[in-house]
């Protein structure tokens, strides 16, 4: 187990300020979705929670990266060999966590494939002539309310392995883990 307290140490310190920063941004996201009067604080909101979205699965993939080796998780090995998780997009994110073959990620998959599709859509057409500004707002909307549902699932898995592995366990008995 000394082992195991060594990489808890080292993810802490590693990614201790990541959880502040991570805190920080969701509460500022939550404060521009409640600004839906204006039209810009609701596609700024949609686009920064994508945003966020990518940085907890930075974060999960990490912590899968830990307990890999050590839990019954079938790991099918690095799709993006040469890339750093901080340096992958949205759809890159999704393909490394399909990597890991594993029913309590299963939900959350399916769900960032969809979302992935909606931002690119999103994203690539607002500033589209074909796109109207009533057209961006209903998809704005549409896009936070499946990224809810997406970080809701996020929270799920992040708890399953709070509640089902060492590094759960560890960083509970370390108050990490809230």
């Amino acid at each position: 187990m000394a082992s195991n307290d060594k990489l808890a140490e080292q993810y802490l310190r590693d990614f201790g300020h990541w959880h502040v920063k991570m805190d920080f941004f969701a509460k500022q996201i939550e404060s521009l979705k409640k600004l839906n009067d204006f039209t810009v604080f609701t596609i700024s909101a949609f686009l920064l929670e994508s945003q966020s979205i990518e940085f907890h699965l930075q974060g999960l993939l990490l912590e899968l990266d830990l307990i890999k080796d050590t839990e019954n998780i079938k790991y099918l090995g690095r799709k993006y060999k040469r890339k750093a998780y901080y340096d992958l997009s949205l759809g890159q994110l999704k393909d490394e966590l399909k990597q890991y073959q594993v029913d309590f990620l299963k939900k959350l998959i399916v769900l960032l494939e969809e979302l992935n599709r909606m931002r690119i859509q999103f994203a690539h057409h607002i500033y589209s002539y074909s796109t109207s500004l009533d057209d961006l707002i209903i998809d704005a909307d549409k896009g936070i309310k499946l990224s809810e549902q997406v970080m809701l699932e996020i929270s799920k898995v992040f708890k399953h392995t709070e509640q089902n592995t060492w590094i759960g366990h560890l960083m509970t008995k370390k108050k990490i883990y809230k």
